[in-house]
């Protein structure tokens, strides 16, 4: 960008690849890592239960709602051409982040994804929205 970042962009910067990596817990449970502090979910994962990662996701997303929610006011303080795109990302990772608070202990299994419908109304709201 060329300039520092705002600090409600870096929160929706660092809650967006905490979301990331939250999403790819299955992948990585299934490779024997985690993307959870050692303090949250301890080693080994293979002898973790359900219920233990369902509770290091609940804490996970409690961390990351106030940073994707900061992050929303980060659409009027990002140069212009970072604004679509950033109101494109907040609803789509809080509609996720939702899924996963909704079932923590599903995203053991598999992670959420958006409908096609949560994906256009999402395309809609940042190509149709005012930015000025």
């Amino acid at each position: 960008v060329g300039a520092a970042l705002p600090p409600a962009a870096s929160d929706l910067a660092a809650g967006l690849l905490r979301l990331g990596r939250l999403l790819e817990l299955p992948a990585a449970l299934g490779r024997g890592t985690c993307p959870f502090a050692e303090s949250a979910l301890a080693e080994p994962l293979q002898y973790r239960r359900v219920e233990e990662i369902g509770a290091a996701v609940a804490a996970e997303v409690e961390d990351l709602r106030p940073l994707l929610l900061r992050g929303a006011r980060a659409a009027a303080e990002v140069p212009l051409s970072f604004r679509r795109p950033l109101v494109y990302l907040v609803p789509a990772a809080l509609e996720l982040l939702g899924a996963v608070e909704e079932r923590p202990q599903e995203l053991a299994r598999r992670a959420p994804r958006l409908s096609p419908w949560a994906r256009r109304r999402a395309y809609w709201r940042a190509r149709f929205t005012s930015l000025a």
